[in-house]
């Protein structure tokens, strides 16, 4: 009965890492946007604005001016794309240099604000 026990928890891990692995590869966020807004909030809304278009008070004065996600504007990039921009800045991905980068925030909380950068596009 303990073999058949440790049998079954063996096939639900193997099943578990292998729905895992396959949304990541078919493109799952990796963060959480929920857990990314109050981020976006403290170091974000100053360029990019409330509601994510570009109409900060301090993205007012920028050359060029923070891209409207609420129009999907800059979201063609990819999700790493995504990260490294905010993580290394604009000029990593070939974007603005008015982007700065964040080195110091942990890759879990840049993947969340990926995720909720994303969740700005207006459908």
């Amino acid at each position: 009965m303990a073999r058949g026990i440790r049998v079954g928890v063996v096939v639900a891990a193997a099943v578990g890492v292998l729905a895992l692995t396959v949304g990541f590869a078919a493109g799952q966020a990796k963060g959480d946007a929920k857990a990314g807004e109050a981020e976006y909030k403290a170091k974000c809304l100053g360029c990019h604005g409330a509601s994510g278009a570009g109409d900060g008070p301090a993205g007012k004065v920028l050359k060029p001016p923070p891209r409207d996600w609420t129009k999907g504007d800059g979201l063609d990039l990819s999700d790493q794309q995504l990260f490294d921009s905010i993580k290394k800045g604009g000029e990593a991905v070939g974007r603005a240099k008015t982007m700065i980068a964040f080195p110091s925030l942990p890759d879990a909380m840049v993947w969340n604000l990926v995720a909720y950068v994303k969740s700005l596009k207006k459908t």
